[in-house]
Order: C-alpha cells, then sequence, then structure tokens
C-alpha cells in the first residue's frame, strides 16, 4: 500500500513477491477493530482510499492515446550523502516537468553517506539522505551496497522513511528467502499521462542475497507490460549484466544502471533499449528522452548533466537540514553549523590528495608516530572555497574510525605501497614518507624508493611506529597500541583552530 507521500508522488500500484497476501482473515478482523475504535472518520477515510484505488485502476485500464508523447527519466547514482545534490536533482526535475510534462526522478543506490546514522533528528526522521529524496520529489530508488551493509535497524529505519518505493525485486533475506522488508519488486507510477512500470534489480550484499536478475525481470516485465506504457529497470549491478537483460528479455524500453569502474558513462542502446549511467562519485545526472508513439517507444536520447550545489539552492539546504544535529566532540550542532572557511586548493579545484595528506599527518602528529597510513577509500577530497560546515566534515571523512598505533616492519610498509599502486580501494595516503613510483615497470617492482625522516631510505628490517585507523582490515592482526581519538575529531579541531585552511600537496608520492 501506497504511503501518503507515495499517493502524492502518483503510484498507482506497488508490487508485492510472488505467494505474499497482502489480506487475509487477520487483516479483515484488523480492519473490523480499527472501524469500532476509530469511528466514522476512520470509515469516511477508508472509503476515499477505495475510491483512490478505484480511480488508479481506471487509468491503469485506459492507457494512452495514439498521439506522440514524450518521458524524460532523470537519474542519480553513487551520490554518497552529496546533500546539495540531491536538491539539484529536484530542482532539475521540476524545471523538466514544465518543459515536457512527464518526467521521473531515480536513483540506482549508494546514496545515503557512510556517517548519517549518528545524525539526529528532532521528529525522529530516518536519515538526512532520505529525507532530502523525499523532499526533491524522487519517485524511486533501489539500494546499493552502501544502503545493504548498513546495520539491520538504520536499514530498516532508513528505507521506512522512504515516501517512494525502494525495489528490489531479486533481493531477499539470508535467513529466510523473504523479502527485505520495505523493499519491493515493482511500482507503477503516472507522469505527464503515461503509466511507467518501474522494476529494481541489485547485486545485494550486506543484509540481502541476490537471486538471478535475468529469472526476475522474466517473472516481473511480462506483467508490468500489462499494467504500463513503459517499463523501466533501475539496475545496480555491473553493465553486462545490464547488457544480458536487454539482450535476454523482451519488453524493457529503458535501463538506468549503477556507476562502475572502468565503464564509460553515457547512453548506449543494446537490442533497442536505451541503457544509461552516469559518473562515479555522484557529480552528474542522467537524462533519457523516450519519445512514444502507438503505445510503442520510437527514439530515445540521452545526456548527462553536472550536478554542482550552488548558492541558488543555499536557503531550501538550510531549511532541511538545519534541524538536523550531531555530536562531534563534547558538543551537540547543527549540521549547518560552520567550523571554519576553507581558502581553496582541495579536490577538483585543487589538488586532489590535499585532504588526504592533511589527515595523514594530523593522525602523525596526534601520535607521534614515525609514520601514519591513511586509507585513500575513507576521505572525500573536494572541499570548494568558503565555509567548512559540521555536514562536509562527515562528508570529508565519513568514517568513525579512531587513531591507532601499530607496528610494522619496513618490508610490510612497502609491500603495502606496492599494493596501493593497483586501485584506489588499495591506497594508502602517507605522512612521515617518501615514496619514488614507476607504473611502467611490472607488479612487485614499481616501488622505486622509500625513504623516511630526512629522505633516508627504509630499512626494511627495521620496525617502525605507524598510525593507522582502527577498522582498516590490512592492520587488524598487526601489534596494536593504545587507540587514540576519533579521526573526525582530529580534523575538526584543526579546522576550528586554524580558522582558514588552504589545501597542498608535496613530493611525498612522486611518479618517475
Amino acid at each position: 500500500m501506497a504511503t501518503q507521500g507515495q499517493e502524492n508522488l502518483g503510484i498507482l500500484e506497488t508490487g508485492n513477491a510472488p505467494g505474499y497476501d497482502g489480506w487475509g482473515v487477520l487483516s479483515v478482523m484488523k480492519e473490523v477493530v480499527l472501524l469500532t475504535q476509530r469511528g466514522i472518520g476512520y470509515l469516511l477515510d477508508r472509503i476515499r482510499r477505495g475510491l483512490t484505488a478505484i480511480c488508479a485502476a481506471w487509468m491503469l485500464l485506459t492507457g494512452v492515446d495514439g498521439a506522440e508523447t514524450t518521458l524524460t527519466i532523470l537519474h542519480t547514482g553513487d551520490l554518497q550523502g552529496a546533500f546539495g545534490r540531491i536538491l539539484q536533482a529536484g530542482a532539475l526535475k521540476a524545471q523538466v516537468r514544465g518543459e515536457v510534462g512527464g518526467v521521473l526522478l531515480l536513483d540506482v543506490g549508494n546514496a545515503v553517506s557512510g556517517s548519517e546514522a549518528v545524525f539526529e533528528h528532532p521528529k525522529r526522521r530516518s536519515s538526512p539522505t532520505v529525507d532530502l529524496l523525499n523532499r526533491a520529489g524522487y519517485d524511486a530508488w533501489t539500494p546499493g551496497h552502501r544502503e545493504l551493509n548498513l546495520s539491520r535497524n538504520d536499514l530498516t529505519r532508513f528505507l521506512r522513511g522512504a515516501e517512494f518505493p525502494v525495489l528490489g525485486a531479486n533481493l531477499h533475506q539470508p535467513e529466510t528467502g523473504r523479502p527485505l522488508f520495505q523493499v519491493q519488486p515493482y511500482a507503477v507510477v503516472r507522469s505527464g499521462g503515461l503509466r511507467v512500470g518501474l522494476l529494481g534489480l541489485a547485486e545485494g550484499g550486506g543484509h540481502a542475497l541476490a537471486g538471478d536478475p535475468v529469472l526476475a525481470a522474466r517473472y516481473y516485465v511480462p506483467l508490468l507490460r500489462e499494467r504500463a506504457d513503459v517499463v523501466v529497470l533501475l539496475t545496480h549491478q555491473d553493465t553486462r549484466a545490464d547488457s544480458t537483460l536487454a539482450a535476454s528479455v523482451p519488453g524493457i524500453d529503458a535501463i538506468v544502471g549503477a556507476p562502475a569502474p572502468g565503464v564509460s558513462a553515457g547512453l548506449q542502446e543494446v537490442n533497442g533499449v536505451a541503457i544509461q549511467r552516469v559518473e562515479r562519485g555522484g557529480q552528474f545526472l542522467g537524462r533519457i528522452d523516450l519519445t512514444l508513439a502507438k503505445g510503442h517507444v520510437q527514439t530515445h536520447a540521452g545526456q548527462l548533466i553536472l550536478l554542482e550545489s550552488g548558492a541558488e539552492h543555499a536557503e531550501m539546504f538550510a531549511e532541511a537540514l538545519t534541524p538536523w544535529t550531531v555530536r562531534l566532540g563534547a558538543e551537540t550542532l547543527s549540521v549547518t553549523d560552520p567550523l571554519g572557511t576553507c581558502a581553496g586548493g582541495f579536490g577538483a579545484a585543487g589538488q586532489p590528495a590535499a585532504m588526504g595528506y592533511l589527515v595523514a599527518d594530523l593522525v602523525r602528529e596526534a601520535t607521534g608516530a614515525d609514520l601514519a597510513l591513511v586509507a585513500a577509500t575513507g576521505i572525500d577530497g573536494e572541499l570548494p572555497p568558503g565555509p567548512i560546515r559540521v555536514l562536509d566534515l562527515f562528508r570529508m571523512y565519513s568514517l568513525s574510525h579512531r587513531v591507532v598505533e601499530v607496528s610494522m616492519t619496513g618490508e610490510e610498509i612497502r609491500a603495502l605501497l606496492e599494493a596501493g599502486l593497483d586501485d584506489l580501494q588499495s591506497f594508502f595516503y602517507p605522512s612521515g614518507v617518501a615514496v619514488v613510483y614507476d607504473l611502467s615497470r611490472p607488479g612487485g617492482a614499481r616501488i622505486l624508493s622509500v625513504n623516511v625522516g630526512e629522505k633516508r631510505p627504509m630499512n626494511l628490517r627495521k620496525t617502525f611506529r605507524v598510525a593507522v585507523e582502527e577498522g582498516i582490515e590490512h592492520f587488524q592482526l598487526l601489534k596494536r597500541g593504545a587507540v587514540g581519538e576519533p579521526v573526525r575529531d582530529l580534523l575538526a579541531r584543526h579546522i576550528k583552530e586554524a580558522g582558514v585552511i588552504r589545501g597542498s600537496v608535496d613530493d611525498r608520492i612522486r611518479e618517475k
């Protein structure tokens, strides 16, 4: 059953998994009890909902005429709590609706940040990201691995807060094999006079196992074709799986897929199906324009639109986020409270390594260790010039890790730095060490030199005190010292004490 928010979004039907009976004797008894307890007001509300359902069924039967019409699909992926971009996506949806009428805004996963479970709202809302997705007018969401790797309580709470369908036709609970709570296989929504069938497919992970997406699509797509004028798949899987769906499952009109490493973003066509994905990092919004005539998609066109959390959304941004608070050190602060000012030099506008170097230096300074290694995957290096707010801090360093000191030999450090040349998932920002590498050399021999201190060659047999982050898998089995304060608190204190920070890089990592 659609929530009040879902009704406002024009949802005609939401689907349950095969074999699920939403009613039965217990449900009827519950309705009788509620009627007795709540009286005539509740009865009138049930009548209103019944009439709404009848109207929805009538719209499902009537369909569209033979006139040419356009449906625009806007979609995001890998937002990772980029609140400003969510609001901009909502503004673009409103703009497009004024141009073409039929428009949907979808997300294909990894929308939440890794830290927002610690944010609190006076009205006990589920999460800032979900709150903003609701405000922006998103029409459906397929969860990615970031969502599915949340704790079970956080996952259920976040999904329950969505005022739109959360879709995952091939996802199920590992323990029971039943669908995930708050997740449904499909939805049929109405936009611009068109009935659009939406089907979600994901690769699973964390608290969800994923069944064969092709088998799921072969079951549900024919059902949607009977109920909808257009069938769109929201997928969080690799590009080959999307191409397989397009090639082997008839009846699909478009697929919006999640960003994938090493895969170019943009629009492609497979077996007449438009497939589009955006870049990783959530910086772009995808747009697909489908032109329909005589009940069929005739043409499609696509583009990628850069999302920038511009000043024009500042008032809406503040209104939406100011009530959210977080505990930082000994203080409870609004996520919009300023900590200091950025004078530039970070991220796209400066040096992408500047934030990683800064955090590594702060970690080493806090412990007095010989070296420091900070995982690149926990750091977002983009920080535009201007005020640095609390929520910027939680985006820049999304992990809740504390500082810990471990013992490592020079040989272990060198091997870790060598492995870090493979990809970002294994890369570490260093402090107290200078590395020269050559990517043209074979694996295992790409590190040409490692110097410590005053550029002395590292003794590979010596044991060093290395400051790292608690919780990083690489360091779990090493000899560990006392656990220190949270890395995020170190960064917050530095920003507040400095007042103004500017990113800079040096030659601690240099390619020959």
